[in-house]
């Protein structure tokens, strides 16, 4: 194996891995909580920058997160808990600063039965 495959590795096994997830529906937030509260830095990415707001402040719209768990991974402003380890973002720039992507967007099924693959092409 390559030096940087090594590094990366080693990243992932010492959970220091920057880790971006973009998409933070039912799929993408539930991964990106699970990431975080594994001990990983997480960017979650959403082009709805209320949505943005919204999960910063520790409010989910995903009935599988709770609004307890997406705070406890958080850094609330004034919060004496909250490691950090997660922030939503709108930003695509922060993909220079990931080890690793996760797309989770939707694929519908178009009129013939195959996925819609424009969301995928879009992130």
């Amino acid at each position: 194996m390559n030096q940087p495959t090594i590094q990366l590795e080693e990243k992932f096994r010492s959970r220091r891995a920057h880790v971006a997830i973009i998409g933070l529906g039912y799929v993408g937030l539930p991964l990106a909580v699970a990431f975080a509260m594994a001990g990983y830095q997480v960017s979650g990415i959403v082009v709805d920058r209320q949505r943005v707001t919204e999960l910063n402040h520790g409010r989910s719209h995903v009935e599988d997160v709770s609004s307890l768990d997406l705070q406890a991974i958080l850094a609330l402003p004034g919060a004496t808990h909250g490691p950090g380890r997660f922030r939503a973002t709108a930003d695509f720039s922060v993909l220079r600063d990931c080890d690793a992507v996760s797309i989770c967007v939707p694929t519908p099924l178009n009129k013939v039965g195959e996925p819609d693959l424009t969301y995928i092409l879009d992130a």
